[in-house]
């Protein structure tokens, strides 16, 4: 068996709201007591090991939209962040994130601008829109995972923050909310 043939479930975030910030998550799964474990932000310890993350999974639970951006297709763009600074208030760097219209999947349209492309309750695979063509939306299925495995360091914390963009720009959207990130992959 190869490395990433035993993915498992690393931890996940869930977003309050996704708007025109790549925005920190709200809550960390599993829960920790916030403010406690870690102090002053949300985020997951990857533990004594490194991590690889192999497949994140995005998963909504609102599909309707209050007040978006009818004029625009809407994008998901995504980014994976570390900190290793030890500080009360952690300063993260990106390791990798996606806000090209190619890399990311399409969650609104023009022609449906108050209902998400997507389905409730039904994971999407993020990754698997990497290096694909612009406007695809997350409702196409995606059979191959485009980007390689997202190596965290040991001792770290890690989290992954949400936002929305058209042609690579971030854009307001009011009312996508309660949208999960489920992180999967191996320890090493």
């Amino acid at each position: 068996m190869g490395m990433f043939n035993d993915v498992e479930f690393l931890g996940g975030f869930i977003h309050d709201s996704v708007t025109n910030a790549l925005q920190e998550p709200d809550s960390a799964i599993p829960v920790l007591e916030a403010g406690v474990q870690p102090l002053t932000t949300i985020a997951l310890n990857s533990g004594p090991r490194p991590l690889y993350i192999t497949h994140l999974m995005v998963v909504f639970a609102d599909v309707a939209v209050t007040d978006p951006n009818p004029a625009v297709a809407t994008d998901l763009g995504w980014s994976i962040r570390t900190s290793t600074d030890g500080s009360a208030t952690p300063t993260y760097t990106e390791v990798v994130g996606k806000t090209a219209a190619a890399d990311l999947p399409q969650i609104l349209t023009d022609a449906a601008p108050t209902a998400l492309l997507a389905t409730a309750n039904i994971p999407y695979d993020l990754f698997s829109f990497v290096g694909g063509a612009a406007n695809t939306s997350i409702a196409t299925a995606q059979t191959n995972v485009k980007q390689g495995p997202v190596r965290i360091a040991a001792k770290a914390l890690f989290q992954v923050r949400l936002g929305l963009y058209t042609a690579g720009t971030l854009t307001a959207v009011t009312g996508l909310d309660n949208v999960g990130v489920l992180v999967y992959g191996k320890r090493v």
